[in-house]
């Protein structure tokens, strides 16, 4: 993660090292930092899950 911002107050927004930039599919609050390593896997019923190397995990969508 290279950079953390909000939308809307709601949903979190995370840019990756690869540029890519992946927004929170629902709202909650996330103790994922700048600085944590994470992948992003495909869900079971479709769209995609963003784990931390701690375990968190969400689901995610990509924007861009």
């Amino acid at each position: 993660i290279t950079e953390v911002l909000n939308e809307d107050r709601q949903k979190m927004v995370f840019r990756l090292s690869n540029k890519q930039i992946w927004l929170q599919s629902s709202p909650r609050s996330l103790p994922i930092n700048i600085g944590d390593e994470v992948t992003i896997k495909s869900g079971m019923i479709g769209g995609f899950i963003m784990r931390s190397s701690s375990g968190t995990s969400t689901r995610v969508q990509l924007i861009d």
